[in-house]
């Protein structure tokens, strides 16, 4: 039981965090392509 509940809640961290990831990474690649170094450096120290 207890193994079933940490296996669900892998699964939702790992679900999380490559969401994460894909928003920081769409959020860096904008700010880089609007080539902004002040505001990229700005959201990376912020998340």
């Amino acid at each position: 039981m207890r193994l079933r509940f940490a296996n669900r809640t892998y699964a939702a961290v790992q679900m999380n965090a490559v969401s994460g990831l894909k928003f920081a990474s769409s959020t860096v690649k904008f700010h880089f392509s609007s080539d902004q170094p002040g505001s990229s450096v700005g959201t990376i120290s912020k998340a």
